[in-house]
């Protein structure tokens, strides 16, 4: 049976070994591992990185920051090695609890696009469908 490569070593914690803003290296390829959230198993991917204190860690990556990674260096993690990550910290509720999550982007990245965050999606519950047509002194 061919077994997949554990992940070893100290995890890096937000507010421990990094601030929001705080530029980590990534210094070896990501692996996808199983774990757990909130009880449940998951794969999950799994990046060794070395935090601004110099020392060397592994940390667990979320969908959101796997996506703008691979936007920013590409889908093969190997390319990534050497690469730089800007840490972003979002307060948003997860499983009904309130906390804070780490985000990561390539450090010229946006975690949010300005653009997009301004303009109301066409699918909002909030607004009605024709909602760019009633008249100004309706809204």
């Amino acid at each position: 049976m061919k077994l997949p490569r554990a992940v070893t070593g100290r995890y890096a914690k937000l507010g421990r070994d990094f601030r929001e803003g705080d530029i980590l290296a990534i210094v070896d390829e990501a692996r996808l591992v199983m774990g757990e959230f909130m009880g449940k198993p998951r794969k999950q991917l799994i990046c060794k990185v070395r935090v601004p204190k110099g020392e060397e860690m592994s940390l667990a990556i979320n969908n959101t920051s796997r996506n703008k990674l691979m936007d920013a260096y590409g889908d093969d993690s190997m390319e990534w090695i050497g690469k730089r990550i800007k840490a972003w910290v979002l307060t948003q509720p997860v499983q009904g609890v309130i906390k804070e999550v780490a985000y990561f982007t390539a450090p010229d990245q946006q975690l949010v696009e300005a653009e997009k965050a301004e303009e109301p999606t066409e699918n909002s519950d909030e607004l009605p469908e024709d909602w760019d047509k009633i008249e100004d002194e309706e809204r």
